[in-house]
């Protein structure tokens, strides 16, 4: 069973790949396609917008997943908090990511609506981790 620091690391690496290739073969096709067709309407909509946050979003969180598998290896091991850490961690950055695409499809929100309670969740349960992990570097060291 690969520990819980292995897969921060393996995810996170995932998630970065995954960012670069979206990056390369969707939106810069995209971009291509807007050249020959309506190049400002493209650059100036609200989804190549959104569409550029998700994919740094998702590149940010898989450099931060690697991080925290790679530096959280240097301390003492707590099998229970390195689980927690990561559970919230990743779902917290699959949420986000997964809304990001949601706004994509569903267009702006003018109003409070359920997918930016479903974002709010998401970067709560994110910065949760990151929390936690933070409580535990502060009580090892």
């Amino acid at each position: 069973m690969m520990s819980a620091l292995r897969l921060h690391a393996t995810f996170g690496l995932i998630m970065l790949v995954g960012g670069i290739l979206f990056d390369f073969f969707y939106l810069q096709t995209r971009m291509s396609a807007a050249l020959r067709t309506d190049l400002v309407g493209f650059l100036t909509s609200f989804e190549r917008h959104m569409l550029e946050l998700t994919k740094n979003y998702t590149i940010i969180f898989g450099l931060i997943h690697i991080l925290l598998g790679t530096l959280s290896s240097r301390l003492a091991a707590l099998g229970r908090i390195d689980w927690i850490v990561f559970w919230l961690t990743a779902a917290g950055s699959l949420t986000t990511v997964a809304t990001g695409f949601w706004y994509v499809r569903a267009g702006p929100a003018l109003v409070w609506e359920l997918r930016c309670t479903v974002l709010t969740a998401g970067l709560i349960a994110f910065v949760s981790g990151l929390a936690v992990e933070t409580y535990r570097v502060a009580r090892s060291g």
